[in-house]
């Protein structure tokens, strides 16, 4: 059992998975590509958009040629590292995304109990700075 898996949610008008467009996304930014329009990210973050904000806008009223287009500019680095389960959590909490896809609501914490084993994680990232500099006396 993995209950931090990704649902893979397939698009019902195009029938695209949401992997299989994550994927081509990812293809394309590694390798410099051109921004080719994904079914997926054009059906869902549409319809999250006119839900979730307002039914007058679309991809577009963000300045760019489409929704595949708008991942790439706004959460390429997601997409090019494999951040399925942040990207889909990004683009919920930007309303851009309908609930319930990609990531089922049940899960508010990452912790998971079943007949099988009990599991919890606990991460923590640490990232320090110093500045250099050099005291120059005049």
């Amino acid at each position: 059992s993995d209950a931090a898996q990704v649902v893979d949610f397939i698009d019902p008008g195009s029938g695209q998975s949401m992997l299989a467009a994550f994927n081509a996304l990812q293809t394309q930014i590694e390798t410099g590509a051109a921004t080719t329009a994904q079914p997926w990210f054009e059906n869902q973050l549409n319809s999250g958009i006119k839900n979730l904000r307002s039914p007058n806008l679309s991809c577009q009223s963000f300045g760019v040629a489409n929704c595949t287009t708008l991942v790439r500019a706004f959460f390429g680095n997601l997409t090019e590292v494999g951040g399925t389960a942040d990207l889909v959590q990004q683009l919920y909490r930007n309303a851009l995304l309908n609930p319930n896809v990609g990531l089922s609501s049940q899960f508010a914490v990452n912790a998971f109990i079943s007949n099988q084993a009990s599991s919890d994680y606990n991460g923590m990232l640490v990232s320090l700075q110093k500045t250099l500099f050099e005291r120059i006396s005049v």
